[in-house]
């Protein structure tokens, strides 16, 4: 049973810079904190960290926000657990046709060993993550977001 909610980037930048309505009542009606992604949490740091790309001061405080807005799960995932479930997200996405990043599927892949659902704004992440959960007895759900 997944036990978190998980917002990829795209999620992350709508609830704290584009102040989106449906996911500020999705994060409300958690009433806990979002599941922490090492891969957003990257994304997100590196958008802070690059002195000359626009924006750079709303990433610094998307950052914040979703520091204080997460937590890391109190799973224990094995870095070898998360790489193997990682090569059959992509191997799903391959025979489907998917074109997604590698964090795309990274983060598909968190949600499945840190069992959390997904958010996100992006439809072929969220298909991909349908099929894959479509081979899972213990699926998660994913909400896409406009």
């Amino acid at each position: 049973m997944p036990q978190g909610t998980l917002f990829d980037t795209s999620a992350v930048i709508g609830l704290t810079e584009r102040r989106s309505p449906a996911l500020i009542a999705i994060v409300k009606d958690l009433g806990r904190p979002l599941t922490r992604s090492i891969t957003v949490y990257g994304e997100l740091r590196h958008g802070a960290a690059v002195a000359d790309r626009p924006g750079q001061k709303d990433r610094q405080r998307t950052l914040a926000r979703y520091e204080q807005l997460s937590e890391w799960s109190e799973l224990e995932v094995q870095l070898d657990e998360v790489g193997t479930v990682y090569g059959s997200v992509s191997a799903v996405a391959n025979a489907n046709g998917l074109a997604l990043g590698m964090n795309d599927r990274w983060v598909i892949a968190e949600c499945v060993t840190q069992r959390a659902h997904l958010v996100t704004g992006d439809r072929r992440q969220a298909r991909l993550a349908e099929l894959v959960t479509a081979g899972l007895n213990d699926a998660f759900e994913v909400v896409l977001t406009d």
